[in-house]
């Protein structure tokens, strides 16, 4: 009997520790060290704004937000609206995050708003980004699929950022939103 018990034990303690090491836990993001890579990231993005520099800005975006029709929108909208010099980026905990699956990958996704300052505005972004693209790019290699950056005052006067997780690309004024049925 004491033998059948210790091999019941082996058996669940093999277990919880295969579980530790391959289970859940290794599918978790450090939420930390993605909002302190996004922050550099956010710092090179708005060099890029105050700079015209609508090439490098691309550099930072998915597929899915260059490929759509209005790109350029977005890309005027904060050239007009982004002002001043970088003081601070602060992002905003909570990190909501999610995983897709597509055949043969893994694609794990992270939103979240970070509040910019600048020496002549504040302002709130609401970024949901690609924080690991499995085959597709290396992994810690950023890619974002919705920007939308909006001043405080905006945000005082009513603006959300609730049409964000409808469509990919860059908020601008009138931003088109599908309709949910």
């Amino acid at each position: 009997m004491k033998s059948y018990l210790k091999k019941i034990i082996s058996g669940v303690v093999a277990m919880v520790t295969l579980f530790s090491l391959f289970g859940c836990s290794s599918n978790q993001i450090d939420e930390e060290k993605i909002a302190a890579d996004m922050e550099r990231i956010l710092t090179q993005i708005f060099d890029s704004i105050k700079n015209g520099d609508k090439e490098t800005f691309k550099t930072y975006f998915a597929d899915e937000a260059l490929n759509t029709s209005d790109f350029e929108d977005g890309w005027d909208y904060l050239l007009d609206q982004y002002k001043g010099d970088l003081l601070s980026i602060d992002c905003k905990f909570p990190m909501g995050t999610g995983t897709d699956f597509v055949p043969g990958e893994r694609i794990h996704r992270a939103f979240t708003t970070f509040n910019i300052i600048t020496n002549e505005n504040e302002y709130v972004a609401y970024i949901d980004f690609y924080t690991q693209y499995s085959s597709k790019y290396p992994e810690g290699s950023y890619k974002i699929r919705i920007f939308k950056l909006l001043t405080k005052q905006m945000l005082d006067d009513g603006e959300n950022f609730h049409d964000c997780s409808l469509r990919y690309g860059v908020y601008y004024p009138g931003w088109p939103v599908p309709k949910v049925n």
